[in-house]
């Protein structure tokens, strides 16, 4: 049976999951609701407040330093892994009518992945408990 997403109805969902030798890359949609939120949440947010927390997940995977992120008025529009070689998690720039993607870029390991989709998972919390305020 197959299933088809309506991504009007959906906050955010994984669209590809990705876990093969040498491919590790994901992407998450998100909707035009979850959008609005994040602007909400990036300005009511403090920037020493996102360093902090992401901080704290770097260390927990191993990483001592913060990795380099983007804003704009979308909210958090990419995340680099902090061990480098060219790894992130990005907001595509197109947005269909109900939302817009992200996606990874050279993830080839495991660990790449759970550090990018744990990082977006705070970003995703945040803009929740703003969609809900």
């Amino acid at each position: 049976m197959e299933v088809v997403l309506k991504p009007e109805v959906h906050f955010w969902t994984i669209q590809t999951w990705m876990h093969e030798k040498g491919n590790h890359n994901f992407s998450i949609f998100v909707s035009n609701r979850f959008l609005e939120a994040a602007k909400i949440a990036r300005v009511k947010m403090s920037a020493d407040l996102a360093r902090r927390e992401l901080l704290k997940i770097a260390n927990k995977a191993g990483y001592k330093n913060i990795p380099d992120t983007f804003w704009e008025e979308d909210g958090l529009t990419q995340i680099n892994h902090p061990g480098g070689g060219g790894v992130w998690l990005v907001m595509d720039k197109d947005r269909s009518e109900h939302g817009k993607t992200y996606s990874t870029h050279n993830c080839d390991h495991p660990h790449q992945q759970s550090f990018l989709m744990a990082a977006w998972l705070w970003w995703a919390s945040v803009v929740e408990m703003f969609a809900e305020a």
